[in-house]
């Protein structure tokens, strides 16, 4: 009877286990600490470019390129990031600085040294929450024996923005060429959309699009001048079991000037 109820206790406990890890292996993802931890880039010429993540929490602390002494490293205040150093061959050759009014950029210091200083800054006017206006590097002279620029010119940029984060419209004037552009989204996670702070920084850093807090699904973009007309960008998604972009193909369209692209991210991610 005594070796019975040992034998009993025995298969309860074992039971317990059992059921125990059941349950730890079906817990569901906590969908906010889902971080990507490496990107391939593959482009029209196959040749892939990789980037890996490291974090602390939710925030960001470095992107690097594998295989490479390339790199970008970020500053924060509390969940705002304030810094960007971009380090080519370990040499720092490009700082942004940010300046946050209420959350969100107001202004935005560069400094570039690819080739002598160049220091500009880009200055954000916020109309209402879904209106921004702000100027862009578009131009200069450079002196190489001085390393000096000189003439700089800036677009001025106008942009609409959704209540999820995302592009709607926005127009571009830089050197007497007015472009305007429109946006369509899905709504899924984007890759970074649990990244602290990110997509404040690289919401305008171009016009094409593919940052902000869903997936980008199509963008047009209407030149007037003398190389004017229309292009456009497709974006096509491919999701995990947690909703977040496993593979991104972003393919342009092209104009008499620049030809097609395709452009291919592959994604992973912590869970």
């Amino acid at each position: 009877m005594k070796k019975l109820l040992i034998s009993t206790a025995a298969f309860f406990a074992l039971a317990s286990c059992s059921s125990t890890d059941t349950i730890e292996e079906n817990q569901p993802v906590d969908l906010t600490t889902v971080l990507p931890t490496k990107l391939t880039e593959t482009n029209n010429s196959g040749q892939p470019y990789s980037m890996t993540f490291k974090y602390e929490g939710n925030r960001i602390l470095e992107s690097a390129e594998v295989g490479a002494a390339n790199k970008t490293t970020y500053t924060y205040n509390g969940d705002l990031i304030i810094k960007a150093d971009d380090y080519e061959n370990n040499k720092l050759v490009y700082t942004r600085e940010f300046t946050y009014t209420n959350g969100k950029v107001t202004a935005e210091k560069v400094t570039d040294k690819h080739n002598g200083t160049l220091t500009y800054t880009k200055n954000y006017q916020y109309l209402s929450d879904n209106h921004v206006q702000y100027n862009d590097y578009a131009g200069g002279t450079y002196n190489p024996s001085t390393g000096i620029y000189s003439n700089l010119t800036f677009s001025q940029n106008d942009v609409y923005i959704s209540n999820s984060g995302n592009k709607i419209s926005a127009t571009s004037v830089a050197n007497g060429v007015s472009t305007v552009y429109t946006y369509s989204y899905d709504g899924d996670y984007s890759p970074f959309k649990n990244v602290r702070g990110y997509n404040k920084i690289v919401l305008f850093d171009s016009m094409d699009g593919e940052y902000g807090n869903n997936n980008l699904l199509h963008q047009t973009a209407t030149s007037s001048g003398v190389n004017g007309g229309t292009t456009s960008i497709t974006g096509t998604h491919t999701f995990n079991s947690n909703g977040f972009p496993v593979k991104s193909v972003i393919a342009s369209s092209g104009n008499s000037v620049i030809p097609p692209a395709s452009h291919t991210y592959v994604y992973e991610y912590n869970k």
